[in-house]
């Protein structure tokens, strides 16, 4: 995944072990400046799920039964974006809470919502409900032509 091993001046807050990249750290984990080895995380990994058994049966279950599908943003008739995802709540909810938030600081698409957040009385709407979601998404963005999709596929 790396191009070359990465010797980070971190130590895990667990076990004191030096962390190496691609070896037992993932670098996705200094966003939270909490630093622990991959042994050390999934100990603590286990540990919540134990103490929260039936809460993380629910999540468990919420993912597990999750809605797949292809979702439309849209201002007015206007279509501004297409996207798909197999956790298709999850993924409308932040787009939502994107909408209403202030801080719009560490999002995953800042171009994306650059654009969008030049248009009012954004609406996300649910195109289809389907398990072949990534495909059914070129169908979508051929169709309604969105504005923000960087991308259009010829059938």
């Amino acid at each position: 995944m790396y191009n070359q091993m990465i010797i980070m001046k971190h130590t895990c807050i667990k076990c004191n072990v030096n962390l190496i990249a691609d070896d037992n750290w993932r670098p996705s984990s200094q966003k939270y400046k909490v630093y622990k080895c991959n042994p050390c995380r999934t100990n603590t990994t286990k540990k919540w799920q134990k103490e929260n058994w039936e809460r993380w049966q629910q999540k468990f279950n919420e993912y597990i039964n999750a809605k797949q599908g292809v979702y439309g943003i849209f201002s007015g008739d206007k279509c501004l974006y297409v996207g798909q995802s197999k956790v298709l709540n999850s993924r409308t909810n932040r787009h939502r809470n994107y909408f209403n938030t202030e801080n719009k600081r560490g999002h995953h698409q800042p171009k994306l919502y650059e654009k969008l957040d030049k248009y009012e009385n954004k609406e996300i709407r649910i195109l289809e409900e389907c398990t072949n979601h990534k495909e059914r998404e070129k169908y979508w963005i051929n169709k309604l032509r969105p504005l923000f999709n960087s991308y259009s596929y010829s059938q």
